[in-house]
């Protein structure tokens, strides 16, 4: 993470860094773990499934902390744990490179996380209800994305 906070050129993928250690530090189960992780789990949802601009996904996580902190509940954390860990951007050697493995990274995390995705999709689809127009129409309801029902 310091190199992203050193490097303008590796910023822009810090929020996504946040998203997958913070989904795969799931935390106690305290109502103030709940809702970050909840807010976490959106983010990487959006942005691995839909490819949300990672400029974008900081309103989204703005957003979903603003409108569904209260509705947010504990989810179990996998078991076992997402194979990649923040390790494997540790070793990224250029810019290029170090944003490829967060998203590698991220989409292992949100992966293993398979047996909640439908809970995060009705998050998603309650963030898009809750939401001024402007932000609504950027987010589609996860059940038209993703074919659930």
């Amino acid at each position: 993470m310091a190199t992203e906070y050193a490097d303008p050129g590796r910023w822009p993928i810090h929020g996504l860094t946040l998203d997958a250690y913070t989904a795969q530090h799931a935390g106690d189960g305290s109502r103030a773990a709940v809702a970050k992780v909840g807010v976490h789990l959106v983010a990487l949802s959006l942005v691995v499934e839909r490819d949300l601009p990672l400029d974008r996904a900081a309103r989204i996580r703005s957003a979903a902390a603003d409108r569904l902190a209260g509705g947010f509940t504990w989810l179990e954390p996998p078991a076992p744990p997402a194979p990649l860990t923040i390790g494997h951007v540790a070793g990224a050697s250029d810019t290029a490179e170090h944003h490829a493995r967060v998203r590698e990274w991220a989409a292992a995390v949100w992966s293993s996380w398979a047996p909640h995705h439908e809970t995060v999709h009705r998050w998603i689809d309650w963030l898009v209800a809750a939401s001024p127009p402007d932000l609504a129409a950027a987010l589609p309801l996860a059940r038209e994305s993703h074919g659930s029902t």
